[in-house]
């Protein structure tokens, strides 16, 4: 990747690079006169141009969920560092309210910190069942990691590990009982991702505190945010 790329934000002598999802592939700003730049139109009716690439790789530094405001809305988002070399960062960020949230965190403590990682999204319908897929696969050391909350049981999988059980008569549940499952599996994975940081990052915190309203005001500067949500 060129030392001169567009947009490029400073932080403590690091190139710092804010990438988003859109459609199944790994996305950032660029300029129009980039090579290999891709336009679109985005809800907001703006063009906007951008590198797209199918995954991205490197050591995770840190994990976490940070709040920004869009057009007077609170967002969510699960925002992930990545070290692809030393000197630079990647950002990704990704609403809570998407599918690839849940994906990426249910994988996470499989993921073996001082070993590079692939994070590769993926957006498809399937053939069959015209149902939609979307999550992201994680490689690590050329194995695709699983989840650690489900394990496979014959024909079906179970949860473990404390994640909320799914429904068995999902389809007779009045719509309030399905959101508050889903309530209970934000929740879960809130949890969750509170003790993967107490055990794996103990100077996250610190660093929290000095960069989350600076990241927050990133985010919204460097990201479409218009285009990654959900609504």
């Amino acid at each position: 990747m060129s030392e001169q790329l567009p947009g490029v934000v400073q932080h403590s002598n690091a190139k710092t690079i804010y990438w988003s999802i859109m459609s199944g592939q790994l996305a950032r700003k660029v300029d129009a006169s980039f090579e290999g730049a891709k336009m679109r139109t985005n809800k907001a009716g703006v063009q906007v141009w951008e590198e797209l690439t199918r995954a991205l790789a490197g050591k995770i530094r840190d994990v976490n969920v940070f709040e920004n405001t869009f057009d007077n809305k609170k967002i969510k988002q699960l925002v992930i560092k990545l070290i692809p070399k030393d000197g630079w960062l990647y950002v990704i960020n990704i609403p809570v309210q998407s599918r690839y949230y849940g994906s990426f965190l249910e994988k996470l403590p499989n993921i073996l910190l001082k070993d590079s990682v692939e994070i590769a999204p993926y957006d498809f319908e399937d053939e069959k069942t015209k149902r939609k897929n979307q999550g992201i696969t994680i490689k690590q050391n050329d194995v695709k990691l699983q989840s650690y909350y489900k394990v496979k049981e014959g024909e079906k999988y179970v949860y473990v590990n404390g994640y909320p059980p799914f429904p068995a008569e999902w389809n007779k549940l009045a719509e309030r009982e399905k959101k508050n499952y889903f309530y209970d599996v934000d929740d879960f994975f809130t949890s969750e991702l509170n003790k993967w940081r107490i055990k794996n990052a103990p100077d996250y915190e610190k660093e929290r505190e000095q960069t989350s309203e600076n990241l927050a005001d990133d985010l919204a500067a460097s990201s479409d945010l218009n285009s990654t949500l959900p609504f």
